[in-house]
């Protein structure tokens, strides 16, 4: 069903003894949709929420486009985006909306020094107790060497664990937690970063890779940790 414009605006120029024109929104050529078979409708019959959204925001449109022209008429300002309405008044603030906040800050200023770290060879049962002991969501999985071999995040711990001992009661739980190896639920494909390196690249690593925290590595040593929730105590 096609719906032709459904709102303009009217003018009437001002009569003898009245002050200046008058305007009012106006429906207009309306096709076929009926309330109850009584009243003119200004949407077309929807069926889904996307197409009363796409209605709405045609409705919108046309009042923006009818505030324009009023405002040529009354020799008033163009209404500015608090005056226009609701769903415009959106549109304009995600087309400011900041893409990114400049910080001159490294990622030494703000990452945790004090890291915690598992072995590989580890059992869950040892990294479980240091989360919890430490209030931790990541610890950092060193080799036989020290270096950096992988992450484990609580996430990671609670997952697998939970699915080696589906359906199971909670001393299975306890008992795969004490039989497997971190490097068996660990991630294994570590992205790290640099002390030096900026603030934004840390954040732009963990938003591409969607991860939640980085190893800060400087000559192939572990010097620190940065995680999502430091960048929320920092704007905190």
């Amino acid at each position: 069903m096609t719906v032709e414009r459904s709102l303009d605006l009217e003018i009437e120029t001002g009569q003898d003894g009245e002050e200046g024109p008058s305007a009012r929104i106006a429906v207009v050529r309306v096709h076929g949709c009926t309330r109850d078979g009584s009243a003119d409708t200004i949407t077309a019959s929807c069926r889904v929420m996307g197409a009363l959204e796409r209605e709405v925001a045609r409705l919108h449109a046309e009042l923006d486009a009818a505030l324009g022209r009023a405002a040529e008429v009354f020799g008033a300002d163009a209404p500015s985006a608090r005056e226009q309405t609701p769903s415009a008044a959106r549109s304009a603030a995600e087309e400011h909306k900041p893409s990114h906040i400049q910080l001159d800050l490294t990622v030494g200023d703000v990452m945790t020094r004090d890291v915690r770290t598992v072995g590989r060879n580890d059992r869950l049962a040892k990294a479980s107790e240091q989360m919890r002991s430490g209030e931790l969501r990541h610890l950092v999985v060193l080799d036989e060497d020290g270096n950096v071999a992988g992450v484990l995040s609580d996430r990671d711990l609670a997952f697998n664990a939970l699915s080696w001992s589906l359906g199971q009661s909670e001393h299975a739980h306890e008992q795969a937690l004490d039989h497997f190896t971190v490097k068996e639920t660990m991630k294994a494909d570590v992205v790290s970063i640099d002390s030096s390196a900026p603030l934004e690249e840390a954040a732009r690593r963990m938003s591409r890779e969607q991860i939640g925290c980085l190893p800060v590595v400087d000559s192939d040593e572990l010097v620190g940790i940065i995680a999502a929730s430091d960048f929320l105590q920092l704007f905190s």
